[in-house]
């Protein structure tokens, strides 16, 4: 049976990636943010983030890059993170991705049945 130290360990990390990933969420809310991936090496932590559009992650010259590094170290004590962010391999099959295209689709009030429908097509 695992000791206390580990499963401390493994309930700090986890609930430090759930707060990150819904930190995330609510800041590249028009990047079609899809998830993240945390690594934890050697020199510090390394952080994929996945997006339908990488673009507007990264920003004019990477500025929006340096300014979230800055907040990981300040807000979540990652010690020198290492982000790389990437496409989703397919954005139809991920359903974060489908569910802010819904909710894009809405707010310019398209009627619900071609947005579903359009939805389930595309799938």
């Amino acid at each position: 049976m695992p000791g206390p130290r580990i499963k401390k360990y493994f309930l700090e990390y986890n609930l430090t990636k759930t707060m990150l990933d819904e930190f995330l969420a609510s800041y590249f809310y028009e990047a079609g943010y899809a998830g993240m991936d945390l690594y934890k090496t050697p020199t510090g932590y390394r952080l994929v983030i996945y997006a339908e559009y990488p673009g507007r992650i990264i920003g004019r010259g990477g500025s929006v890059i340096r300014k979230l590094s800055q907040v990981l170290q300040r807000h979540f004590g990652l010690e020198n993170p290492n982000i790389t962010v990437s496409p989703v391999p397919d954005p139809d099959l991920n359903a974060r991705v489908v569910a802010f295209r819904i909710v894009r689709a809405l707010e310019k009030e398209i009627p619900y049945r071609r947005v579903a429908l359009a939805m389930l097509r595309r799938i």
